[in-house]
């Protein structure tokens, strides 16, 4: 009686031992992987700084493009509701 209780105990520890061995394992990965995204996305903006600091007349020309872009279209936005006002 006292043995199979002991068998029992020792299939039952040995069990959870294994499934959380396991949920460990995925859980390294999930981290590696998350790890290899961050690293990634910080390569690519340091890239990006690198490309601006290299050509800054291309980079703010483009910046002001785009502002100039927004400006005409909101002043155009404002024009059109004030004439639908009046």
């Amino acid at each position: 009686m006292l043995q199979n209780t002991f068998y029992i105990v020792g299939i039952i520890c040995m069990t959870l031992y294994t499934m959380l061995l396991i949920a460990v394992v995925i859980l390294l990965i999930y981290i590696k992987n998350k790890i290899t995204e961050f690293t990634e996305d910080i390569k690519e903006k340091i890239e990006t700084a690198k490309e601006i600091t290299a050509h800054p007349k291309e980079v703010a020309a483009s910046v002001g493009a785009a502002v100039a872009d927004t400006a005409i279209t909101k002043a155009s936005q404002l024009i059109n509701s004030k004439k639908k006002k009046s």
